[in-house]
C-alpha cells in the first residue's frame, strides 16, 4: 500500500514537473499564443504573432508585469486593427507599429514616457487618423488626434490616414520631428508659425504627401520662409522642400540659393530644373524618382551629389559631371532607365567616365553602369577592385565578367538585373553586400567561392529561379546575413541559412520559383555517392545472400 501511495506520489510529481516546465517554456516562447517576449523582472513585447485583428496587450504574463512594447515588436502587421496598450506600459520602442495600414487609431495610457529614439512608434501607418493620449501622461499629449510632446511645443506626428485637406501647425510649436508628416496623402496645405525654429535633423518633415501643394510660412518666422508654397531657409540659401502636388512642367531654382536639401524635389512631376551656379550640394535623394524629369544641367559650381541625388530617374538620357564636382554620393543615378550614358569633364581630378561608364579616376571603382545601356554583355576593366552601390543596378545585362581584382561587390549592386543569368565571383571576393543580387530573376545557379567571408542580408533575394546555390567555402552565422529584433534576415530565401550552417561548404538546391518558404536539399559531394554506392551494393548483396 505505501509502495502504491509512493508511486502515485512521484507520478504525481513527474507529471506536475512536466507541465510546469511546459508552460515555462511556452510562456517564454509565445507569451500565451499571441506574443514572443523577454525579461526577467519585467516582460518587453518583442513580437507578435497572433492573428490580428483588435488586440489586447496583457498587463501581465506569467505574474510579471508588461512594461515595453519592443521596436518592431508589431512590425508589416496589416492584419492589425486596433490595439489596447495597458498602462503597465512605459516604454514603446521606435517602429513598434511599423507599417500597420490596418490601425486606424491607437490610445496611448498615462504610463508610456518614451516612443523610442526618434518617436516613430507609427509610422507608415497609412490609415491611422488618431493618436489620442491619456491627459494624465507628462511627456506627451495630444489634440484633434495629432501627438505632441506634453509641452506642446513639439509636432511628433500628424497621422496619415487624417482626412483634412490643409492644416496650420499651432503658433508656440519650435519643433517638427522628422518624418512628422509623412504620406498625408489628404493635405494640399501646411502652414508653418512664427515660432517653428527646427524641422526635424535635417529639415526633412513633409516626404511622399502626394496632394501637398503649398507649405506656407509666417511671415515674422526667423528660421524659415515661403515662396510660392515652397519651403526655404530665411535667407533663402537652401532650397528644403518643393512640394510634390505642385502642377507646372519646369522649374528654375533662386539664385541665392547654394543647397539643395533631402528629398527637396523627391517624387515632384517637373520634366525640367534649372540649377543655378550658385548651388555648391545637391542633396541625398534631392530629385529621387523625378520620373518626368528629362533634362537637367549640373553647374560648375556643383562640388557633391548625394545619395541617391537622381535615383529612378526614369527619363533622363544623359548627365555630365563638371570638373568642380569632388564626391557622388552612393547609388546617385541607380536605376535610371534610359540613362545611357555619364559623362564627366575630363578636367575632372576625382572621377572619370569611359563609354559613359562612371569610374573614380584611378579606375579602381565603378561607380554606375547606365541602365539605359543596351548591349547584353560587359567585361569589368581588370583595374577595378571594387563594384559601387548599385553599380549595376536594373540594367539589362545578361552576362556580366569580373575580374580577379574585384575585392567587394557593394550594397545594391546588382539588384534588379532582371536579365543577368550569366556571372561569375572570382575568389578574390571577400564580400558580398546587402540585396547585391536581389531581384536577378534569371540567375538559376551561384558558386560561393571560398574566399567570400561575408554575405550580408538578401544579398540574393527574390531571385525566382535561383535552383543551385554551391558554397566552396566557410561562412560563420555572424557575417551571414543579420539578426535584430525583426527577425533572422537571410542573404538567400527560404531555409539556406540553416541548412548551409548545419550542412557547411557544399551545393544546395531547390526547386524554382523560391520563395521563403522554400525547403533547399544538400547535395552529396563525389566520395559521399561512392560510398553511399557501395553501400548500397554491400546491402543488396547481404540480402540477397540471406535468400539463398
Amino acid at each position: 500500500m505505501q509502495h502504491c501511495k509512493a508511486l502515485r506520489t512521484r507520478t504525481w510529481f513527474a507529471i506536475s514537473l512536466i507541465l510546469v516546465l511546459a508552460l515555462f517554456f511556452l510562456g517564454c516562447t509565445t507569451g500565451g499564443g499571441d506574443f514572443t517576449y523577454e525579461g526577467t523582472d519585467t516582460i518587453t513585447i518583442t513580437k507578435y504573432i497572433g492573428a490580428g485583428g483588435d488586440v489586447i496587450i496583457p498587463s501581465k504574463i506569467n505574474g510579471k508585469p508588461v512594461t515595453g512594447i519592443g521596436e518592431y515588436a508589431f512590425y508589416d502587421c496589416d492584419s492589425l486593427t486596433g490595439i489596447n496598450i495597458p498602462d503597465s506600459v512605459t516604454i514603446i520602442g521606435d517602429c513598434a507599429f511599423y507599417n500597420c495600414d490596418g490601425l486606424t487609431s491607437v490610445a496611448i495610457p498615462a504610463s508610456v514616457t518614451s516612443m523610442g529614439d526618434n518617436d516613430y512608434a507609427f509610422v507608415y501607418c497609412d490609415n491611422l487618423s488618431a493618436i489620442n493620449v491619456d491627459t494624465a501622461n507628462t511627456m506627451y499629449r495630444s489634440e484633434d488626434g495629432i501627438l505632441y510632446n506634453k509641452a506642446k511645443t513639439v509636432l511628433i506626428q500628424y497621422p496619415a490616414g487624417k482626412t483634412a485637406v490643409s492644416f496650420a501647425i499651432p503658433n508656440g510649436v519650435t519643433g517638427i520631428s522628422d518624418i512628422a508628416f509623412y504620406a498625408c496623402g489628404s493635405l494640399t496645405s501646411i502652414t508653418l508659425p512664427a515660432s517653428v525654429t527646427v524641422i526635424g535633423g535635417n529639415d526633412y518633415a513633409f516626404p511622399y504627401c502626394g496632394s501637398l501643394t503649398a507649405i506656407n510660412v509666417d511671415a515674422a518666422n526667423t528660421t524659415y520662409s515661403s515662396e510660392d508654397g515652397i519651403l526655404y531657409n530665411k535667407a533663402k540659401t537652401a532650397l528644403i522642400q518643393y512640394p510634390i502636388g505642385k502642377t507646372g512642367a519646369s522649374f528654375t531654382i533662386p539664385n541665392t540659393v547654394t543647397d539643395i536639401g533631402l528629398c527637396a524635389f523627391s517624387e515632384c512631376e517637373l520634366s525640367s530644373v534649372i540649377i543655378p551656379n550658385s548651388v555648391t550640394n545637391i542633396g541625398q535623394c534631392a530629385f529621387a524618382q523625378c520620373g518626368n524629369l528629362t533634362g537637367v544641367t549640373i553647374p560648375a559650381s556643383v562640388t557633391s551629389i548625394g545619395n541617391g541625388a537622381f535615383i529612378g530617374c526614369d527619363s533622363l538620357t544623359s548627365i555630365t559631371i563638371p570638373d568642380s564636382v569632388t564626391s557622388i554620393g552612393d547609388g546617385a543615378f541607380f536605376g535610371c532607365t534610359n540613362l545611357s550614358a555619364i559623362n564627366v569633364d575630363t578636367a575632372n581630378i576625382v572621377y572619370i567616365s569611359d563609354d559613359g561608364i562612371l569610374y573614380n579616376k584611378a579606375k579602381t571603382t565603378l561607380v554606375q553602369y547606365p541602365a539605359g545601356k543596351t548591349a547584353a554583355s560587359f567585361t569589368i576593366p581588370g583595374s577595378v577592385t571594387s563594384i559601387g552601390y548599385g553599380a549595376f543596378g536594373r540594367t539589362i545585362l545578361s552576362s556580366v565578367s569580373i575580374p580577379d581584382n574585384v575585392t567587394g561587390i557593394a550594397n545594391n549592386a546588382f539588384h534588379g538585373c532582371y536579365s543577368l543569368a550569366n556571372i561569375t565571383i572570382p575568389n578574390s571576393v571577400t564580400s558580398i553586400g546587402y540585396m547585391a543580387f536581389g531581384s536577378c530573376a534569371s540567375l538559376t545557379s551561384i558558386t560561393i567561392p571560398a574566399s567570400v567571408t561575408s554575405i550580408d542580408s538578401y544579398a540574393f533575394a527574390d531571385c525566382a529561379n535561383l535552383e543551385s546555390v554551391t558554397f566552396e567555402g566557410t561562412i560563420t552565422s555572424d557575417n551571414f546575413g543579420l539578426t535584430n529584433s525583426i527577425g533572422i534576415h537571410s542573404p538567400f530565401d527560404g531555409d539556406l541559412r540553416d541548412k548551409y550552417l548545419n550542412g557547411g561548404s557544399r551545393t544546395y538546391t531547390t526547386t524554382p520559383p523560391v520563395t521563403k518558404s522554400s525547403i533547399w536539399a544538400k547535395q552529396l559531394s563525389i566520395l559521399e555517392k561512392l560510398i553511399r554506392m557501395a553501400h548500397t551494393d554491400r546491402s543488396t548483396a547481404t540480402r540477397e545472400a540471406s535468400t539463398l
